[in-house]
C-alpha cells in the first residue's frame, strides 16, 4: 500500500477535498452574515468540518502519520460520523427541495431561499459519504498492517 501514498489518485482526493474546504470557508461567513441565509450558513460550515476531517484523513495516510493518530476504533467511530453527516444531510436536502418546489420560491432573494440550502446540504452528503469511505479504507489499511498474524 505504500506505492500509492505518492499516487495521482490520492493527491486529487488531497486537493478536492481541499477545494472544499476553501469553499465552504467562503460560502460559510457569505450566506450566513451578508445574505442572511442561516439555514445555507450553517450547512456550509458542517461542510467545512466533514471536508477538512477528509483531508486531515488523507493528508496522515500520505505522510504515515495514521498509525499515530488513529487506531481502528477511532475510525470505525469516524466513519460511523461520515455515515450520520450523509444521512442528516440527505433528509435535510429532501426537505429544503420539497420547500422550494412546493412553495414555488425564486432564487431571489438569497436570505429566503431553500434551494441554497438544500444545495449546501447536498454538500453534506458528499462530504459525509467521503468522509464513511476514507475512514473505512484506512480502517482496513491499519487493520492489515498492524495485525498480529
Amino acid at each position: 500500500m505504500s506505492e500509492e501514498r505518492g499516487s495521482r489518485c490520492l493527491t486529487f482526493q488531497l486537493l478536492s477535498s481541499g477545494l472544499g474546504v476553501l469553499t465552504g470557508c467562503v460560502a460559510f461567513p457569505l450566506f450566513t452574515f451578508l445574505y442572511g441565509n442561516i439555514n445555507a450558513g450553517v450547512w456550509a460550515g458542517l461542510s467545512v468540518i466533514i471536508a477538512l476531517m477528509v483531508f486531515h484523513l488523507h493528508l496522515l495516510y500520505r505522510n504515515f502519520h495514521l498509525e499515530r493518530w488513529h487506531t481502528g476504533l477511532s475510525l470505525a467511530a469516524t466513519r460511523n460520523l461520515g455515515l450520520l453527516t450523509l444521512t442528516a444531510g440527505l433528509a435535510a436536502s429532501l426537505y429544503y427541495f420539497y420547500t422550494h418546489l412546493a412553495n414555488h420560491q425564486d432564487i431571489f432573494p438569497i436570505a429566503d431561499n431553500s434551494l441554497i440550502a438544500g444545495v449546501w446540504s447536498m454538500m453534506c452528503v458528499k462530504w459525509g459519504l467521503a468522509l464513511s469511505w476514507a475512514a473505512h479504507q484506512y480502517k482496513l489499511v491499519l487493520d492489515r498492517e498492524y495485525s498480529l498474524i
